[in-house]
């Protein structure tokens, strides 16, 4: 950890190269800064919105966003408010003004495809709300909990997400001993997909999949759903939490 005259020095340090980026030069100057940054993820964090921030109120040049590894921990506890929204304001839920339609089926899919992924991985679901072009949830991930399964857990919860064979209605088919020791034996792979099990960022990418691919079928159409990645925001303190549960519960009250 750096002492706090440490990062006020940089601060300053950064200060000074966005200045210069004002005037036109690069800003790749900022990024060799961050070098020093690697022994306090956190810091990285709250140098790199400061920067962002200094950047946008000049309105000459936009940086590029934080890298998901920077904020999302794979060895900690961490609660987060995830929010996805329909790329050019196409329905996710609700009545289309436009065509007429409503999609109010996909609120019970959605809920199903939650519990579903917070039975077989080591997420857990504290809150949710579905509105007409996105959705939020709230999501704590237990990496200690998927350290505590044994292989062959691990090997049946990944075939769950990820089967080889699928019934005729889309599920997973029984997995054979065969298959189950084919994930078991390796041994690198096994340890990925453990990790990959508490991982917030793939309960995303398997809950934002599968609603978009049962939506595109519905639509009868293709093509992107979602306007781009999920949008997350760690929250630090029991305050943060509350405040955010908060917000999620009454959102569609409000809207």
């Amino acid at each position: 950890m750096f002492t706090a005259r440490e990062i006020e020095l940089f601060f300053q340090r950064c200060q000074i190269v966005v200045n210069r980026a004002k005037l036109g030069v690069k800003l790749g100057a900022i990024h060799l800064l961050f070098d020093r940054l690697d022994e306090s993820r956190y810091c990285f964090i709250a140098v790199l919105k400061s920067c962002r921030k200094m950047a946008w109120a000049m309105g000459d040049f936009a940086m590029a966003r934080a890298n998901r590894r920077d904020v999302l921990a794979d060895q900690e506890i961490q609660v987060v408010h995830c929010i996805n929204r329909c790329v050019r304001r196409a329905f996710l839920c609700g009545d289309d003004k436009v065509t007429g339609k409503n999609y109010d089926q996909r609120r019970e899919l959605i809920r199903e495809r939650l519990e579903f992924l917070a039975g077989v991985m080591g997420i857990e679901v504290l809150g949710y709300a579905v509105m007409s072009n996105h959705f939020h949830c709230v999501l704590r991930s237990r990496h200690d909990v998927v350290a505590t399964w044994s292989d062959d857990e691990v090997a049946r919860k990944w075939w769950m997400l990820c089967p080889a064979l699928k019934n005729p209605d889309g599920s997973p088919a029984e997995p054979t001993e065969i298959e189950l020791k084919a994930i078991r034996n390796d041994r690198k792979g096994l340890k990925e997909k453990r990790r990959r099990l508490s991982s917030i960022s793939w309960y995303m990418r398997f809950l934002s999949e599968k609603i978009a691919k049962d939506a595109n079928k519905q639509d009868r159409c293709t093509g992107r759903f979602w306007e781009g990645r999920f949008k997350a925001q760690v929250l630090l303190d029991e305050a943060a939490i509350l405040a955010c549960m908060q917000y999620v519960d009454l959102n569609p009250i409000r809207a």
